[in-house]
């Protein structure tokens, strides 16, 4: 699953030009990164577990960048360019939603009302206009709510609510909240989603800058045969930076944020990108940067980005900051 990819933002942003769907970032970059201090207590990173940690860590952080690109494809107004975004969603609810957002709702984003689905059921879209000029604006809310929707074999349900806090010709802000967002795929596995977070975006000088925080973040994948897998991300705070004038674009990026994964046990761990990813446009996978997972009794998992292909596992389950076991991989090896 290659990370999401910026889209840099056209000088005409109109009422609700958007974010894309920012790539791993947070506050204040660098520096060590505590376990968690509140919610569950901290899972150990192990010899055992190890690869499933940097997967639950890519994946999580993924689809929670993921979501702010699906917000903005529902109003149709994100700030388009010739290069197309870049990105597969960490969990198959949101590939078909965005499909549905892109081709079907955004027309109806200042309008409302109903749409079919190409396989039965329908797409219901409100627009909650606060000050009745029937344009999408600051203050109002659209409600997206998916009835028995089939697209692609896929049937959802769920209601999607993205409130636009402000916007002007060069930033805007937004609130998702996400709730019972389900897809039944047709071999009867399910993907679902629950959640908030907001996102900021602003453009100046061909420097866009993206913000997403993510209160929290449920989701839960089942497949025949198989346990259901949850995830849990708390505290998530992503910010790229993207140089548009430049070729190819270079966009930085950091991480923080804490995230629970039942394939972890009922454990917790603390997530800091340090130093900062790069990731060059047309690239899937960050070609420089890391990230450092850390749990119970300073055990720690490093990613390494070592090309836009290959990533390096480093782990010290002892926490005594030597790193004991190095592994290479593939990008790809973490979908």
């Amino acid at each position: 699953m290659p990370f999401p990819t910026p889209i840099p933002m056209q000088p005409r942003l109109q009422a609700c030009a958007l974010l894309f769907g920012a790539l791993l970032a947070g506050c204040g970059g660098g520096g060590d990164v505590a376990p968690p201090s509140n919610g569950p207590a901290a899972a150990a990173v192990t010899a055992g577990n190890y690869e499933d940690v940097a997967r639950a860590s890519f994946i999580a952080s993924n689809f929670a960048l993921s979501l702010g690109d699906l917000a903005s494809s529902f109003t149709g107004l994100q700030g388009l360019s010739a290069q197309p975004l870049r990105y597969a969603s960490a969990t198959p609810a949101a590939a078909p939603l965005r499909r549905i957002a892109a081709a079907r709702v955004r027309p109806l984003a200042e309008t409302g009302g109903d749409l079919g689905c190409s396989g039965g059921g329908l797409v219901r879209v409100n627009h909650g206009d606060a000050n009745g000029n029937q344009q999408f604006d600051a203050g109002d809310a659209l409600t997206v709510d998916l009835l028995e929707c089939v697209e692609d074999g896929e049937r959802g349900n769920g209601r999607m609510v993205l409130t636009l806090r402000s916007a002007s010709a060069s930033a805007a802000q937004f609130d998702l909240l996400i709730s019972n967002l389900r897809f039944v795929q047709s071999d009867g596995s399910t993907s679902s989603a629950d959640g908030s977070l907001s996102v900021a975006i602003s453009s100046l000088n061909g420097v866009v800058t993206n913000r997403i925080e993510a209160g929290q973040l449920l989701t839960s994948d089942t497949a025949a045969g198989k346990p259901t897998l949850t995830q849990t991300l708390k505290g998530f705070v992503a910010e790229a930076v993207t140089q548009t004038r430049r070729v190819p674009m270079p966009t930085t990026v950091t991480l923080t944020g804490q995230l629970s994964d039942s394939r972890l046990g009922s454990g917790s761990l603390g997530m800091n990108s340090e130093p900062s990813f790069t990731l060059l446009d047309g690239d899937d996978y960050p070609s420089s940067g890391q990230l450092r997972i850390r749990g119970a009794a300073g055990s720690q998992l490093r990613l390494v980005a070592l090309s836009n292909q290959l990533v390096r596992l480093e782990l010290d389950a002892n926490g005594d900051d030597q790193f004991e076991t190095s592994v290479t991989k593939r990008w790809s090896e973490l979908d």
